[in-house]
């Protein structure tokens, strides 16, 4: 019996929405989403979101209905960790910057249909830009993972490579570590006040794009007997892939008394 994926369903459903021309700019975490596409499905690349976000509208507007835009990265004016290159690590945190977010979805099926699936509500403002090390920007990395403590997210953060840098090229990527809560996953109970892993090495410094790490993948080896142990793939510098080891501890130091659900203040 063949058993249909995620990626099967969530092409069914751009089918049943008449959503199978995709306009996009991909990164690597999309790729395997793109790769060997279904002949039914057309595939359109644009360089950059501004003009992938045009085509698509473009294309609504000429056939008078909605379209489709997979973007890797959509930032919007004064966003960019570039338009953030001159914020000082002591300015307080800003919640409007771009941050990571959390939704849900009903499990329900309603009559086989599986357009539901594209029906999410309940959106909470998980964790926004506070730590030195992540001072220009948050964002997602590898996917969330169950485990005993909760579910682990390895995010990555951007902050300057000195106070005075005014270049782009001057970024430095690192990735940290959020555990939120198993019942009630909008809830923060662990955040790394440090980087868990930066670019030290020489293949992270120097690159397609200097001073990167960027998770993008985690396994957890059941297959040595090893629940706590972590593998977790990252990019070097835009240019190789690296693996880096996490081995989770008994316990975890909690947050600071009196913080709240998106608190970002350690221990």
């Amino acid at each position: 019996m063949t058993h249909a994926t995620v990626r099967d369903a969530a092409f069914d459903v751009l089918r049943r929405l008449d959503l199978t021309t995709i306009f996009s700019n991909p990164g690597s975490t999309e790729v395997p989403f793109l790769v060997g596409m279904p002949e039914d499905v057309t595939f359109v690349l644009g360089l950059h979101e501004g003009s992938v976000v045009a085509m698509a509208a473009g294309y609504a507007i000429g056939r008078d209905a909605p379209a489709l835009a997979l973007l890797h990265r959509p930032l919007f004016p004064g966003t960019t960790p570039e338009d953030r290159l001159g914020t000082r690590a002591s300015e307080p945190p800003d919640p409007h910057r771009e941050s990571i977010w959390i939704s849900y979805r009903s499990m329900a099926v309603s009559g086989g249909v599986p357009e539901h699936l594209c029906h999410f509500t309940s959106h909470h403002q998980l964790a926004y830009p506070q730590a030195p090390w992540e001072q220009l920007k948050i964002g997602g990395g590898a996917p969330p993972i169950l485990t005993r403590h909760g579910w682990l997210i390895i995010y990555h953060g951007v902050s300057a490579t000195s106070e005075q840098a005014t270049e782009p090229s001057r970024l430095r990527y690192s990735a940290g570590m959020m555990m939120l809560s198993a019942k009630h996953p909008h809830m923060i109970s662990y955040r790394s006040a440090e980087p868990i892993l930066a670019p030290v090495l020489p293949e992270d410094r120097r690159g397609a794009i200097s001073d990167v790490v960027f998770p993008t993948g985690i396994d957890r080896r059941d297959d040595l007997g090893q629940p706590d142990r972590f593998d977790v793939y990252y990019g070097m510098a835009d240019r190789m892939i690296g693996v880096a080891r996490l081995d989770l501890p008994d316990t975890l130091p909690p947050l600071l008394e009196g913080e709240g659900e998106t608190s970002a203040v350690f221990r």
